[in-house]
Parts: structure tokens; C-alpha cells; sequence
């Protein structure tokens, strides 16, 4: 039940706090394993060029994460700032995937996924994403997506 709860509210908060341009997935897996570039995924990325619609549009989408995310304005989310985004945004489902109202999301989920962002995104490790950092990371999501078969 946790783990189904964990994988719901992992998928609803994505979606609904439109960082991702494509649909939620329905399943969302507790860990994210390290994926080697392929020498097709290097060569995408040799022939993508950065447009000016493309720069309009990866600005567009990484104000807008900054704004949803850093709650107190001070340029950079921490992980308590991302936890109270999800608890604000996320939907609790019940087995069958129905929205369960008046649950709370438990902390240690909110927790775990607050994590699973701050480690993906921070790439200096000092704990916090900062705008360069949201601004690469939604970078290479659009080349990624732009390029999907």
C-alpha cells in the first residue's frame, strides 16, 4: 500500500506541477538507476542545435520550476521547499486508483521524492538546486524529448 501510495504521489506531483512536458508515467520506481549514454543518445546530442525557440521555451520552463519550487525566493530549492510542494499538490490514491480525500501525504514518502529531485538535480552537492541547475537538468529533458523516436 505505501509502496502503490509512494508511486501514485510520485507521478501525480510531476505531472500536476507541470515540470515534465510530456504525461505523468503511471509508474514511478522508488530508485533511479544510473543510465550510460548510449553512442546513438551521443550522437542526438552532437546534432541537436539550441534554437532560439528552444532557449525561449527552456527559460519559459525553468522560471516557471523556480517559481512553484522555491517557496521563500532566495534563487535555489531546498529539499523542505520541495517536500511542501508536494504535500501541497499531491493526491492520495487508494489501491484502485482513486483519489483518497482528506489524506495527507505521509512525510517519508514526500521525503524520498524531495530526495530523489535534490540528487538528480544538484550537481555541485551542496544540497539545493539552484536556477543553473534546474535550468540544465530541464535542458536535457527537452533535447531528450525533442529526440524521442
Amino acid at each position: 500500500m505505501i509502496l502503490f501510495l509512494f508511486v501514485a504521489i510520485g507521478a501525480i506531483v510531476l505531472y500536476k506541477s507541470g515540470y515534465f512536458s510530456r504525461p505523468a508515467p503511471s509508474i514511478v520506481a522508488q530508485e533511479t538507476p544510473a543510465v550510460e549514454e548510449s553512442p546513438a543518445a551521443e550522437k542526438v546530442e552532437e546534432k541537436f542545435e539550441e534554437t532560439p525557440e528552444f532557449l525561449v521555451a527552456l527559460k519559459r520552463n525553468t522560471d516557471r520550476f523556480m517559481k512553484e519550487y522555491d517557496l521563500n525566493g532566495d534563487g535555489v530549492v531546498t529539499m523542505d521547499e520541495i517536500k511542501s510542494v508536494i504535500q501541497q499538490i499531491a493526491t492520495v490514491l487508494d489501491e484502485d486508483g482513486n483519489e483518497v480525500e482528506g489524506e495527507a501525504v505521509p512525510d517519508a514518502a514526500a521525503e524520498r521524492l524531495a530526495k530523489q529531485m535534490i540528487t538528480k538535480r544538484d550537481l555541485d552537492g551542496d544540497g539545493v538546486i539552484s536556477y543553473e541547475e534546474a535550468e540544465a537538468d530541464m535542458a536535457e529533458m527537452m533535447r531528450r524529448n525533442s529526440k524521442a523516436p
